[in-house]
């Protein structure tokens, strides 16, 4: 009884590595034809169901996930050839790293996939691969070309927001709102090869209304920017000047203009896939108008982010000096202060679908605004910002018109603010979420 149970078990397990060697070779069928939506189909399922690792079921969902578009699947699938292959086989690890370096070129990554393109060279290709390599590496080196780059984004979104604000040190009132809001952003940059001269110019306008019930109310937040530079291979310098309005209903209540200068400084070693170093540092002057004094504001900010694979982390701190130009009453002055801003983001990219989450620490110290009547402490607000959106592209491959040039994004937002201080009327804290699309061009 136990050999016939044994004998069932083995026959059992060639009858599936027998199909399943089938279906690799109805995979392989469909890719050599161009049919790469099947060929990803067959292969993904192959690679989840598989029992042990096998280099070329990855190899050719990645190559599927390539072609078809699927650009961080294709990573994160060649990544794990390089990570479980047998150093010995160099050929495979070619195959991988040549894959690779073409799905780095493919999301815009060009150092990265030059990297990898010599070292294919350093570990000895067949011919026709050291050939490909060798021409692609003299394409950009002898013949870069000027590039252009048209950016628009247009959203819808609806939300509701639920407020807990302090009225004094022993009252608060809770108010909850609906609100909606209308986004437009509009770019466009371009780069001149020979003189390595970039520029960037755009428009952005966010409208969000608030319904309430006490009041309707909204705001408007509209921009103009231009962003003149210069850049290479791996080193970025731009001189961004911008305008930019704040409105509440029909009243302008805040002119700012901006002139700053940033350096992007972006690395990469055998040891760190991809980091990227930002410098910023510049002036603003603050028209208010709403019967406080004009401001002179002086920043600086330094910011990392890294990517590997499907994720991405950046830090990005920004100290902010405020003074007024003018005659402020004391002991109450809004205008005069220090800000000291932490920006933590994770994003994470998978095939179905993306999520950010968000954390900012926001210090700020008023120079000259008594917390308590009658007492010497400064006024010191302490702000915490946790935020987590999660976003799906739609229709991003269909071929109608409508869709042709871009994709529909859906997003869905939680955030959470709190907002200390020793001063009683300047505590709250809010909750809100929202639910919104946008077209991407």
């Amino acid at each position: 009884m136990k050999t016939n149970n044994i004998k069932f078990f083995l026959t059992l397990i060639l009858a599936f590595q027998l199909q399943a060697s089938t279906y690799f070779e109805d995979g392989v069928e469909a890719f050599q034809k161009g049919n790469y939506e099947v060929a990803f189909k067959i292969f993904s399922d192959l690679a989840r169901n598989s029992i042990n690792y096998k280099s070329d079921i990855d190899l050719y969902l990645a190559r599927s996930a390539l072609e078809t578009g699927r650009f961080f699947e294709a990573l994160i699938a060649f990544e794990r050839i390089l990570i479980e292959v047998d150093e010995r086989d160099i050929e495979t690890i070619n195959l991988a790293k040549f894959g690779l370096a073409n799905t780095h070129v493919a999301l815009g990554e060009i150092e990265s996939a030059k990297n990898l393109y010599f070292e294919i060279l350093e570990n000895s290709p067949p011919p026709y691969m050291k050939e490909k390599v060798i021409n692609i590496l003299q394409i950009y080196q002898n013949q870069k070309k000027d590039e252009e780059k048209l950016n628009i984004d247009i959203g819808v979104s609806i939300g509701q927001e639920n407020l807990t604000q302090q009225i004094n040190s022993e009252k608060s009132i809770d108010k909850k709102s609906i609100f909606h809001q209308e986004y437009g952003y509009l770019s466009y940059s371009k780069f001149f090869a020979k003189s390595s001269f970039i520029y960037t110019i755009g428009l952005l306008g966010v409208n969000k209304s608030y319904l309430d019930e006490l009041s309707d109310k909204s705001l408007t937040y509209e921009k103009i920017f231009l962003s003149p530079g210069f850049k290479n291979d791996n080193l970025k310098v731009e001189l961004p000047l911008s305008f930019e309005n704040l409105i509440d209903e029909n009243d302008n209540l805040l002119s700012k203009y901006t002139i700053s200068m940033k350096l992007s400084k972006f690395l990469e070693s055998e040891h760190i896939k991809a980091i990227l170093f930002e410098t910023l540092g510049g002036y603003s002057y603050l028209d208010y108008k709403i019967n406080l004094s004009d401001a002179d504001l002086y920043f600086f900010g330094l910011g990392v982010t890294t990517k590997y694979q499907a994720h991405r982390f950046s830090f990005k701190t920004l100290s902010e000096l405020q003074k007024s130009n003018q005659h402020v009453i004391k002991n109450h002055n809004l205008i005069e202060k220090i800000m000291n801003t932490i920006h933590v983001q994770y994003n994470h990219f998978n095939k179905k679908f993306n999520y950010t989450l968000n954390y900012i620490f926001k210090n700020t110290i008023f120079d000259d605004f008594q917390a308590i009547k009658d007492a010497k402490d400064t006024r010191q607000d302490i702000q915490n910002i946790f935020e987590i959106s999660f976003n799906k592209d739609f229709y991003r491959n269909w071929d109608e018109k409508i869709f042709k040039y871009g994709y529909l994004e859906g997003e869905i937002k939680f955030s959470y603010i709190k907002n200390n201080s020793n001063y009683a009327p300047a505590k709250y804290e809010a909750f809100s979420s929202e639910i919104g699309v946008k077209y991407k061009f």
